[in-house]
């Protein structure tokens, strides 16, 4: 597998937990230090502060799914960037599905023993 295909499971592997609220798995994918930038321009420092805030957010979510694409991956070494766009999507009436929201992802990671981690991700909407 190459350096650009572990990123881009990282950030599938974010979008599933969040999805599927599996927060043990989502505090794995987080450099202890990692800087955080909600859609809101909140900013959490560090996975107790991630956990905290984002835990929250999670826990008061409708169900809804990600759909990630368009993705740009840039490695430099043990360090990479990425940008992604994302759009989340809620079921609506019936079998239709609504798109709750667009948006982009701004990241940065490092490549550590255990794998690739976020050590900041920037959450931004889609220009109106």
């Amino acid at each position: 597998m190459t350096a650009r295909d572990e990123v881009l499971n990282l950030l599938i592997s974010y979008c599933r937990a969040v999805d599927d609220r599996e927060t043990d798995k989502l505090w794995r994918l987080f450099d202890a230090d990692c800087e955080f930038i909600f859609v809101d321009d909140a900013i959490a420092h560090g996975v107790d502060e991630i956990r905290e805030n984002l835990g929250g957010r999670i826990d008061g979510a409708i169900r809804h799914r990600h759909i990630l694409t368009n993705s740009i991956v840039e490695i430099d070494g043990d360090t990479a960037t990425a940008k992604s766009d994302w759009y989340l999507i809620k079921p609506g009436a019936g079998q239709a599905w609504d798109i709750e929201g667009a948006g982009y992802y701004n990241d940065e990671l490092r490549r550590s023993p255990g794998g690739w981690l976020f050590t900041r991700r920037e959450i931004r909407p889609a220009p109106r």
